[in-house]
């Protein structure tokens, strides 16, 4: 899976960012309104899901990336060598009368 910039950007805050932070005030804050700590738990533990979640899938498009750049180094170096391997030929039209 390949993400375009402007997602990966969004979802990289979200995951690194955001949802970690939610979590913390969360737990900071809503024992204090006096919310049950059932409800804070499953509150805490889903922000902190999304934030794993999202890096999991910031982290697949990370390889796929780096995966398609490595085939393409790769073929570009093969296509570099093969005209390497070209110029190293000679043709009958490169010799001169003299070489004959």
């Amino acid at each position: 899976m390949k993400l375009n910039d402007k997602v990966y950007d969004i979802l990289k805050w979200l995951g690194l960012a955001f949802f970690p932070a939610l979590s913390i005030l969360l737990q900071t804050v809503l024992p204090v309104w006096g919310v049950d700590p059932f409800l804070i738990k499953a509150l805490t533990v889903t922000c902190s899901a999304l934030g794993v979640f999202i890096a999991a899938i910031i982290g697949v498009s990370q390889v796929t990336l780096a995966k398609e750049k490595l085939e393409m180094i790769e073929e570009t170096a093969d296509i570099q060598d093969g005209v390497a391997e070209d110029e190293d030929q000679i043709s009958i039209e490169d010799l001169t009368d003299e070489e004959i």
